[in-house]
């Protein structure tokens, strides 16, 4: 259970990396509008990255504590 929960956060993970992970010559493409959108995506994962860490961290305690 603990093995598919962490596959499924790396998942979760990768998935939202290469949604908002932007390259350099990408980000000189993108026009002025394009790019205020690319920084909000990167605020955007910031936040969700910590929303789901803190999500992780409750169901992880909640997990060992009914393990014990």
């Amino acid at each position: 259970m603990v093995d598919e929960i962490i596959e499924l956060f790396n998942l979760l993970n990768q998935r939202l990396r290469n949604k908002y992970q932007f390259s350099k010559d990408r980000l000189l493409r993108l026009n002025a509008d394009k790019l205020n959108q690319a920084l909000d995506d990167v605020i955007k994962y910031d936040e969700t990255k910590n929303v789901l860490l803190d999500e992780v961290k409750k169901y992880s305690d909640h997990l060992t504590i009914e393990l014990n």
